[in-house]
């Protein structure tokens, strides 16, 4: 999100390539080509920044926004940012607090995972499932086929599990506060690849390793805890996909690197 706070400077416009989708006051904003060249997507103020995401096409934008019902967290959207007279559509999901995305090799489909509501800290029991869907451009929303059902999530749970797809769509991991790991389509099961000991955070949070896919899809990047649970050393790894060594290649970096 960004705010501006006290007066206005003039600025110099300058190229970008493509488009730049932002958040600003619960607002989404767009630019294209130039940094002087923006538009407004959505005005009601009520994004929520749980979700915010556009379409690999750049077409669409994936937004969830805040409810007035104090039993929902939020809501899921989509909006197509070339039409300015275009609805919002939405995807009738709710409660989406750590992941909802594109899925990259097919148009118009998003995953997504769920939470119940609570009323004690941090506000919500985690579901750890999968769910998919498809939409039109009219608004016609159908279910897919779920691909993982609600779960335990493993040690801390109850703070939920986050999701990224591969480039190419073919594969998905997932990283929970003790596990990373990718789904099985075809099992709908979860096979981890590296196993850790879970962060002692002290809070009503738990810590989840940033996890991210190199180009051709097939090494992780990752973040390892070292033991014990109190430990405060992280460290980078390559995990591959397939067969293959897992292999420290940063000691001791930042928690959310």
């Amino acid at each position: 999100q960004i705010k501006m706070v006290g007066v206005q400077r003039a600025f110099t416009p300058f190229d970008i390539p493509g488009r730049i989708v932002y958040l600003a006051d619960g607002d989404a904003w767009i630019m294209e080509e130039t940094t002087g060249n923006r538009r407004q997507l959505v005005s009601s103020g009520d994004l929520d920044g749980r979700i915010f995401s556009l379409s690999p096409d750049g077409e669409w934008l994936l937004f969830s926004r805040s409810d007035e019902d104090e039993e929902i967290i939020n809501t899921l959207w989509v909006l197509p940012v070339d039409n300015d007279s275009g609805e919002e559509i939405d995807l009738g999901v709710l409660n989406v607090i750590h992941f909802a995305d594109w899925k990259p090799d097919e148009e118009l489909t998003v995953a997504y995972s769920t939470v119940e509501p609570r009323p004690g800290a941090p506000g919500w029991q985690a579901n750890n499932d999968l769910q998919m869907l498809t939409f039109s451009p009219s608004g016609f929303v159908r279910q897919l086929p779920e691909i993982l059902e609600t779960n335990s999530g493993g040690l801390y749970g109850w703070w939920g599990t986050e999701f990224s797809w591969s480039p190419d769509g073919s594969n998905i991991v997932y990283a929970r506060a003790d596990e990373i790991g990718l789904v099985d389509f075809e099992t709908k099961d979860q096979v981890p690849l590296k196993k850790f000991t879970p962060v002692q955070t002290f809070g009503d949070w738990a810590w989840v390793p940033g996890v991210s896919w190199s180009p051709e899809g097939d090494l992780l990047y990752a973040i390892d805890h070292v033991p014990p649970s109190e430990s405060q050393q992280y460290d980078l790894q390559i995990l591959p996909v397939e067969d293959g060594d897992q292999i420290v290649i940063t000691p001791e970096v930042g928690m959310f690197s």
